[in-house]
């Protein structure tokens, strides 16, 4: 690993070193003000209002596939959310307060400063940060509060809750990123594996619901799983069409940590964690149409684990400083980027700059 502390001379490696410097609470806003700065803000609320059409028929089901992500259509019927800016304004509450009890989480489970910077620096640096506020309005939200919950609440309560997220929300992704993150666990933390069976034995019990569910109604549904075929030619065009960039965005800034957990290992240790990791997710994203975001979701965990196996390892806090620098430099010169259906990349200025313009129309008229 390089001493970044020694090179003083390359401005933004100096900008972070000094940002790391500053007070807790200082770091912390100035984290996330290049996070957001970096990332944008981008909204998206699905195709033609559908999840809004799901939100006002609850609690009788439709025949859309979507409305097996039921936990913000839910929210938004019982809040009162019917229209597109409504439905976006919700998430951007409901992504304030998950931030918020992720923050608690970390809190709580990591008494150290300069440990829990390590950890906010690697997630704001991460791709999924940037899915997290670069499509408000999905249901990733909940995906990435399920994972936050297994890793750092580690016990049978946060096995259960995050199971019942992931299984309100999407089956298929979850089931991909437990055995994802299995297969990292396997690695650095057999006995999480226990953990990690109650939470999928939690989401298959969700998804149990929400079939007798739609039974109950009549309402037959067709499930993410089957339709994989019918976009498998345009999800492997998208990949192969934006894959440099795609790579980039699966852990953007963030890279630099999960190479050097791999790299630091013993070859089968390596072997389990690339294919935890990067592998698995990487099969999945490639055959479904939503680039980035299926990565971010379906390796969040695993990418949890790395960075609290990193966390509590007292020996490794040099390390956690350098790759901390390194991350959080890199976070100063490079965008985050996400790659979108049929390898589109997403632009989510470009988005806010339409709707401030829309509005200036409207109120020009």
């Amino acid at each position: 690993m390089p001493d970044f502390y020694n090179l003083s001379n390359i401005p933004p490696l100096q900008a972070a070193r000094w940002i790391i410097k500053q007070d807790p609470h200082v770091s912390f806003l100035i984290i996330i003000l290049i996070f957001v700065f970096r990332s944008g803000i981008g909204f998206d609320y699905g195709a033609d209002g559908d999840v809004i059409a799901i939100a006002e028929a609850f609690p009788t089901p439709l025949a859309d596939y979507k409305g097996l992500s039921i936990i913000s259509p839910i929210i938004a019927h019982y809040v009162g959310a019917h229209t597109e800016f409504e439905w976006c304004i919700l998430h951007i509450i409901l992504v304030c307060v998950i931030f918020y009890l992720a923050w608690r989480l970390v809190q709580r489970q990591f008494l150290e400063a300069s440990t829990r910077q390590f950890i906010w620096i690697a997630l704001c640096g991460s791709g999924a940060g940037v899915v997290a506020i670069g499509k408000i309005g999905h249901y990733d939200i909940w995906m990435f509060a399920a994972s936050m919950l297994l890793l750092f609440d580690r016990n049978w309560r946060g096995a259960v809750l995050s199971g019942l997220l992931f299984g309100f929300t999407n089956v298929e992704q979850g089931l991909v990123a437990l055995a994802a993150l299995a297969i990292c666990a396997y690695a650095i933390d057999r006995e999480f594996i226990k953990i990690i069976c109650l939470s999928v034995l939690s989401m298959l019990f969700a998804r149990a619901i929400l079939q007798l569910w739609y039974l109950h109604n009549n309402v037959d549904v067709h499930t993410r799983a089957s339709l994989v075929i019918g976009w498998l030619r345009l999800s492997l065009r998208g990949f192969l069409q934006a894959w440099p960039v795609q790579i980039y965005s699966w852990f953007s800034a963030s890279w630099i940590l999960v190479l050097y957990m791999i790299f630091i290992g013993g070859r089968a240790t390596r072997a389990l964690i690339a294919s935890g990791a990067i592998v698995l997710p990487a099969l999945a994203t490639s055959i479904t149409a939503d680039g980035t975001r299926v990565f971010a979701v379906t390796s969040f965990p695993s990418f949890l684990l790395l960075i609290r196996y990193m966390s509590a390892d007292k020996s490794m806090e040099a390390v956690r400083v350098h790759l901390a620098i390194f991350i959080l430099s890199v976070m100063l010169i490079s965008p985050g980027i996400m790659t979108w259906v049929g390898g589109s990349v997403a632009r989510p200025y470009a988005q806010l700059l339409d709707i401030m313009l829309t509005l200036g129309g409207r109120v020009g008229h």
